[in-house]
This record gives structure tokens, C-alpha cells and sequence, in this order.
């Protein structure tokens, strides 16, 4: 005789019809998957918004140059975040850079700086 069980998304006990079953029924799988996706959602909202809007100021500023300098009172005047990025590195020439996704934004200067898109291979 199989043992009931609690089911992980409402606590209903039942007696699973697979060894591996958690929930009683497929609705309350899919409530319980998403109830767990909108909280990550919602955790990350404070730092996806920003690096959302640092890279869509970056596509739009480099368009389809190759490169691209910028004041640092340019990229502020457009919204720039200067907190919110990816990752940080150095250049071959010992430059700090940020990335933000594909994009990378070098300090040539503490005034200005100079926008990028990664090569993209395949």
C-alpha cells in the first residue's frame, strides 16, 4: 500500500500515483512554479531594471560604430548607472573596463570613456 504524502504546493495529502510525484496534480505544479518564478523575478527586479536600461543606453549610443567615446557627463546626462554592471576588468593596457552583457565601456580618462561591442563568434 503507498503512503500519502503533503503535496509541496498546497499541502494536500494524496497518495502519489509515481514514485517521484510532489504535487497532487499539474495545476498546482504549474501555481507552484510560478509562484517560485515571480519571487526570483521579483528579487532581481532591483538589479535587472538598471542593467537593463545601462544596456539599452549603450546599444543606443553605439549604433553601428565600431566604437564610440563619450563624456562621462554624456553617459550621465542619458541615464547612464555607473553602479549597475556585469562585470569589471582590465584592458591589455591596464584600462578599467565594465561590461554590461555584451557591451564594455573603458576609462580612458576619468572624464571620458570609450563604448564597445564584444566581437560575437560562432
Amino acid at each position: 500500500m503507498k503512503q500519502e504524502i503533503l503535496c509541496r504546493g498546497c499541502t494536500i495529502k494524496f497518495i502519489p500515483k509515481r514514485g517521484n510525484q510532489l504535487y497532487h496534480d499539474k495545476k498546482c505544479q504549474q501555481d507552484f512554479n510560478n509562484a517560485k518564478g515571480k519571487t526570483t523575478r521579483d528579487e532581481k527586479k532591483a538589479v535587472q531594471k538598471p542593467l537593463d536600461n545601462n544596456f539599452k543606453i549603450l546599444k543606443k549610443i553605439l549604433g553601428t560604430a565600431k566604437f564610440v567615446n563619450k563624456s562621462r557627463e554624456y553617459l550621465d546626462g542619458a541615464g547612464y548607472n555607473f553602479f549597475h554592471f556585469t562585470a569589471k576588468s582590465y584592458t591589455d593596457s591596464k584600462l578599467p573596463a565594465w561590461r554590461v552583457f555584451n557591451y564594455i565601456l573603458i576609462e580612458l580618462s576619468p572624464i571620458e570613456f570609450q563604448i564597445l561591442k564584444q566581437n560575437e563568434t560562432k
